[in-house]
């Protein structure tokens, strides 16, 4: 996949991409210094130097190697510099206990003073620079440390974006119109929690979004090829794009012009508005699968507080998609018909279930939402291909969650 140039998308969009991702950027950051000090003050750990400096009397060519041999430093964490010129020995100790570090350094000189001993018959070294007791090395490494882990949380932010960017992108209207040819029926704005505390609900109180919505609905009347549309089914090019907001808030604004609006929920794997109006467990459209007459079908469609919307549920049984294929979905909708002036159907992603399908060729409109920063061309693309094929009619594009 080729790389979105830098001028293609809109500068505005990606700060606000970014800044609605500040809390993930917050999370990489934290676990940055969390990893940073983990690795600083507890794999590390603080080291502790004790030195010594020893002059040598006799020393050979050899005496460097000799030094520094498994025998004489028997596997001890000491570095051991020789001076040819001045014979001076400076052996350093380094360990994450002090006590261990001085230790550590006087066996070292007792094996050394033995080994020589040994060697040439007598004393041959003297001590210059008596070991102390180990001294904390400067924490400024510590500091260096958490820092390099900052910024590697920084470059892994950074190359999240660029990952989103890349196989996201951003869709606009306009490049829904052009590359696609379908109309974009409106564009609806993400909505922000009133508070922290809250979460994005299903029915809006934006005026901005309920004017939109307003013109939606107009865009959907005048459609061509379908006007003034009784069941109108609405489907996402991709997974989660928001259609359930979408039928509940069309439905709120159908109900201030129709006195009979019904919701059906066919999001049968999520049944999100039937548990929004607390009728999950009643049975629905999934239960139609197992009915041999829906000529009662009435009797399940359940009542909201708004008493001009009525909602069909998603049912409380699992069912296969494939079970829908049957005609039973088909004379269901040909019945409410007769009851309602305007039926939205809330479905799945039309590029990934069989349900949608069914639905877009029973429909009198198809309505195919998408989500500027997840929805692919392709995607809008394949979807209105899978509504056209079972013969089925669009009224255009949702853009869902703009930024």
């Amino acid at each position: 996949m080729e790389l979105k140039m830098a001028e293609e998308l809109d500068i505005k969009k990606i700060a606000k991409f970014i800044y609605q991702r500040k809390n993930i950027f917050i999370y990489i950051l934290l676990a940055s210094i969390i990893i940073g000090a983990i690795y600083t003050f507890i794999i590390k750990r603080p080291l502790y130097e004790s030195k010594t400096s020893i002059l040598i009397d006799k020393a050979d060519a050899s005496i460097e190697k000799y030094i520094t041999s498994k025998d004489i430093l028997k596997n001890k964490t000491i570095k051991v510099d020789f001076d040819k010129t001045s014979k001076i020995i400076t052996a350093t100790a380094s360990y994450s206990k002090a006590d261990a570090a001085f230790s550590e350094l006087n066996e070292y000189i007792d094996v050394l003073e033995e080994s020589l001993t040994q060697t040439y018959g007598t004393k041959t070294f003297k001590i210059i620079e008596t070991p102390q007791v180990a001294t904390k090395i400067s924490n400024a490494t510590y500091v260096k440390d958490i820092l390099i882990c900052i910024v590697g949380g920084i470059i892994i932010y950074a190359l999240y974006i660029l990952t989103v960017l890349n196989f996201k992108g951003f869709i606009s209207a306009k490049e829904i119109e052009n590359e696609s040819k379908m109309k974009v029926l409106g564009e609806i704005k993400k909505e922000k929690p009133v508070n922290k505390k809250e979460t994005v609900k299903y029915e809006t109180s934006n005026e901005a979004i309920e004017k939109e919505l307003k013109r939606i609905m107009a865009n959907i009347e005048l459609a061509p090829k379908v006007q003034k549309p009784k069941i109108i089914v609405c489907t996402g090019a991709s997974h989660n794009v928001g259609t359930s907001y979408v039928v509940n808030n069309l439905a709120i604004q159908y109900s201030k012009i129709y006195k009979n609006v019904l919701i059906v929920d066919a999001n049968i794997n999520t049944k999100v508005l039937s548990k929004e109006y607390g009728v999950c467990e009643k049975t629905g459209i999934a239960n139609l699968t197992k009915m041999d007459d829906i000529t009662d079908i009435n009797k399940i469609i359940q009542k909201t507080k708004n008493e001009r919307i009525s909602i069909l549920p998603a049912g409380n049984i699992e069912v296969d998609e494939e079970l829908f294929l049957n005609k039973n979905i088909d004379n269901t909708l040909k019945i409410l018909e007769n009851n309602y002036e305007v039926i939205l159907v809330d479905t799945m992603s039309i590029n990934e279930n069989v349900l949608p399908i069914a639905l877009a060729k029973i429909a009198e409109s198809t309505i195919i939402v998408a989500q500027e920063d997840k929805t692919k061309i392709e995607d809008i693309q394949k979807a209105k291909n899978n509504i056209e094929n079972v013969g089925g009619k669009s009224a255009g594009v949702i853009l869902n969650k703009v930024i």
